[in-house]
């Protein structure tokens, strides 16, 4: 399943972007992927401030990463199935872990997918949006773009954010297909985008 899951770029990135920049955003992805492991890995970076230095833009734009939430875990899918009934600690940790181990390859490919479609829009963006008009959705001014400038990275974030939304689709309950909305965590993350 996670292979079959990178295969995703083909199916909704590709078509948005093109074959170059959906490249471009992969080979972004993993530049930053390097940069990532180095600090959280060799420099003892927590991994929270390892993704925030590593992937900067992704993450000031306030983009989903995909994949389980702690929130969603074992121990959450058996008090929405028998409620009152509670995991002593030791399990419950040991259970999370577990998942978090299974659900690795398919966690991992989902947020490749979404940092590279991300990336992708963004190499996209720097090229296409100099000389157009972009209409500020606070203000709602109008300016046309030069290649610098605070209205510039805001458009190319703006349309980098608006493409991963459209090819990544949301993560959770509210994002997933009516038949699998209500599922457990793990099996709904499995069928949801199959289904899409």
């Amino acid at each position: 399943a996670p292979a079959k899951n990178l295969l995703q770029h083909v199916i909704t990135t590709i078509p948005v972007l093109g074959v170059d920049d959906t490249l471009a955003g992969m080979s972004e992805t993993l530049k930053r992927a390097k940069h990532y492991f180095s600090l959280s890995m060799g420099k003892g970076v927590p991994q929270e401030d390892a993704f925030k230095m590593a992937f900067k833009e992704f993450y000031d734009a306030g983009l989903d990463l995909g994949g389980l939430q702690a929130k969603e875990g074992y121990s959450a899918a058996l008090q929405e199935l028998q409620p009152g009934i509670h995991l002593p600690t030791k399990l419950g940790k040991g259970l999370r872990r577990a998942q978090e181990i299974a659900l690795a390859p398919f966690t991992g490919s989902e947020r490749f997918n979404r940092l590279a479609a991300y990336y992708g829009a963004r190499a996209k963006g720097v090229r296409e949006l100099p000389g157009t008009v972009w209409e500020n959705t606070f203000t709602g001014e109008k300016n046309l773009l030069s290649t610098a400038g605070w209205e510039f990275d805001e458009a190319v974030n703006d349309f980098a954010t608006k493409v991963g939304y459209m090819t990544q689709f949301g993560s959770g309950p509210l994002s997933a297909p009516s038949g699998v909305a209500k599922l457990w965590p793990p099996l709904r993350q499995y069928m949801g985008f199959p289904l899409r």
